[in-house]
């Protein structure tokens, strides 16, 4: 995917469409940023043009609703999973519209990677259903801040949204939500480090509050780390460039929604889709592959390629 792009097509068949998003961009409108560029509008418009169509949202009643300003969210850390499958029989109620996308989760505005649409109701309702009940299997890859202690760890904290007046997500002993995140250490990069996640639970921002909680915040994250660009001169000992003409290497949300793995809606055969990154994590990656020699992609088709 093209870095001006803001998606590329990885699976598309009459029910679905998988697509890789592009970070800065909404999955779905969000009442804290209205005119923020959306993703199921640029769906909506390359898969119809400027028809009537008009892509639905997941319903109010889902599990993640929008929380944080400038944040569209909850499969970032979590999936908007809920009564999906209710928005879509009130919509069919209603006057037949040919054209149309349904929205089944959500990632952060800043995350890249994997969002799926339904493009009927009964590929909507499944799929709803999937992600409520947790069959949905995804895998997120993160370049964080720290050394981890551990290979691979379960974090259970209970999470609060909107617990704060940044409107961030908050550990909540009380009132939070049940959250689990499965993490493991892929390699260290210095003093960074490449995590995997795989959010069981969908709570707003789940895996940005985990690793942070965890001593090990995203790079770039402006809500639970420094939110501060990364640089190549930071890391490599033998930069000798220009430090006031050098640009970032990644200035966002160092998180990308890798993989997902599911049954598809209609016929029910498993299906597993991941999404190349896009190409200023992919320049970060091999930077830090170069200097490093941690790969999160090492064994994969994508590492293959390279060699």
């Amino acid at each position: 995917m093209k870095q001006n792009e803001p998606f590329s097509v990885l699976y598309q068949d009459d029910d679905m469409i998988v697509v890789n998003k592009a970070s800065g961009l909404l999955v779905a409108a969000d009442r804290w940023d209205p005119d923020a560029p959306r993703l199921d509008l640029a769906v909506t418009k390359a898969l119809f043009g400027d028809s009537d169509a008009e892509p639905v949202e997941a319903s109010p009643t889902d599990a993640e609703p929008t929380q944080a300003p400038g944040e569209a969210t909850q499969d970032a850390d979590g999936d908007a999973e809920g009564d999906a499958e209710g928005e879509a029989v009130r919509e069919s109620r209603g006057p037949a519209r040919r054209h149309r996308i349904y929205a089944v989760h959500r990632i952060d505005k800043d995350t890249s990677g994997i969002v799926i649409y339904a493009k009927t109701e009964a590929a909507h309702r499944a799929l709803s259903m999937a992600f409520e009940k947790r069959e949905v299997h995804k895998t997120y890859h993160a370049l964080a801040y720290g050394r981890p202690v551990w290979d691979e760890t379960e974090v259970n904290e209970p999470l609060r949204a909107d617990g704060d007046l940044k409107h961030r997500t908050v550990r909540d002993k009380r009132r939070g939500k049940e959250s689990t995140t499965l993490l493991r250490n892929i390699g260290p990069c210095g003093k960074y480090c490449w995590i995997e996640a795989k959010p069981v639970t969908g709570r707003t921002h789940q895996i940005r509050v985990h690793l942070q909680l965890s001593g090990l915040p995203i790079a770039c994250d402006p809500l639970y780390g420094d939110g501060q660009p990364l640089f190549l001169s930071a890391i490599k000992r033998s930069w000798r460039g220009d430090a006031f003409a050098e640009r970032p290497l990644l200035d966002r949300l160092a998180l990308h929604a890798w993989r997902i793995e599911l049954a598809h809606p209609i016929t029910g055969e498993p299906m597993v889709v991941t999404a190349p990154y896009p190409r200023d994590l992919e320049s970060t990656r091999k930077q830090l592959k170069k200097i490093y020699k941690t790969d999160p992609l090492e064994g994969t088709e994508e590492s293959a390629d390279e060699d």
